[in-house]
């Protein structure tokens, strides 16, 4: 998959998706002197910001959710991953945005934790939901047993996100 960004000059640019991607992209922000703008995505954006260390190039992480909502203030509706790239562009440039530190070993490997704990809560909350509105017998059956093994899963993630505070 392919990346889009916005330059401080308004120009715009695509890039791939991946370490060779990303390594050129940090390469040429830390010529150019600029701090990255990017949402917090999950592991694409976990890649560019290792990729934006490595290379010494301050970054910002923006709540998507606060992205959209500079957007729809500034009269952007549309979303496209070329208009959310302008925007984040626009936002670093309009916003005193600070740099965002870069997270440790340990707080990356909790934040992944809460990350998998956050998906598996949302996978309980969806078989439930099938569970009240599934008729009795083979399905509601085989939705219990998933929730079993689900209830598990959180349990093990829960266990090792103590574990991990606990060390630290």
């Amino acid at each position: 998959g392919w990346v889009d960004l916005c330059w401080p000059d308004g120009r715009a640019e695509r890039v791939l998706a991946g370490p060779d991607g990303y390594g050129g992209l940090a390469a040429r922000a830390g010529a150019a002197g600029v701090t990255a703008v990017l949402e917090a995505c999950g592991s694409v954006g976990r890649a560019c910001e290792q990729a934006l260390v490595q290379a010494g190039v301050a970054f910002v992480r923006v709540n998507p959710r606060a992205a959209r909502d500079f957007a729809r203030a500034s009269g952007v509706l549309a979303k496209t991953d070329r208009l959310d790239a302008r925007n984040l562009q626009r936002m670093g440039t309009a916003l005193d945005l600070q740099p965002t530190p870069p997270a440790t070993g340990k707080a990356l490997a909790l934040r992944d934790l809460v990350a998998r704990r956050r998906q598996i809560a949302d996978l309980r909350k969806a078989e439930r939901t099938r569970r009240h509105q599934a008729p009795d017998g083979a399905i509601r059956a085989s939705i219990n047993a998933v929730l079993a093994a689900l209830d598990a899963a959180l349990a093990e993630i829960e266990a090792a996100l103590h574990r991990a505070i606990a060390a630290d």
